[in-house]
């Protein structure tokens, strides 16, 4: 038997990522995981391997622009899909960047976010 799919979710807002985590594991395969902010998203990525990475953008600690260059500097082609979470209304700064594979607008709807995920 595979073992399932990783995906990991960052958002300050904890109550948030743990309801996605929870949206995630009700609705589809995938094991997920929630953290608090960048630096915790970074410790998760260097202890197990993730498929998809859930960033919201704007994190203390270390926010998800910053935790995604350095998924990307570390994991190289192994770096997760990169999936910057954001509720900034304008968010070419954050395409531009290069470091994220998708920008998703919060809040994220459960049919988009099962659809990311078997995409991946």
């Amino acid at each position: 038997m595979n073992s399932p799919k990783v995906v990991l979710v960052a958002d300050d807002y904890d109550d948030s990522a743990k309801l996605l985590c929870l949206l995630i594991e009700l609705e589809t395969s995938w094991r997920a995981l929630p953290a608090k902010n960048g630096q915790e998203a970074l410790d998760i990525s260097r202890q197990c391997r993730l498929h998809v990475a859930i960033l919201d953008i704007d994190m203390p600690v270390v926010d998800g622009m910053t935790a995604a260059r350095v998924m990307r500097q570390r994991l190289g082609k192994d770096a997760p899909i990169l999936v910057a979470l954001t509720g900034r209304l304008e968010t070419a700064d954050v395409k531009r960047s290069g470091l994220f594979d998708l920008v998703v607008q919060k809040p994220i709807e459960t049919a988009e976010l099962v659809g990311l995920l078997d995409m991946a």
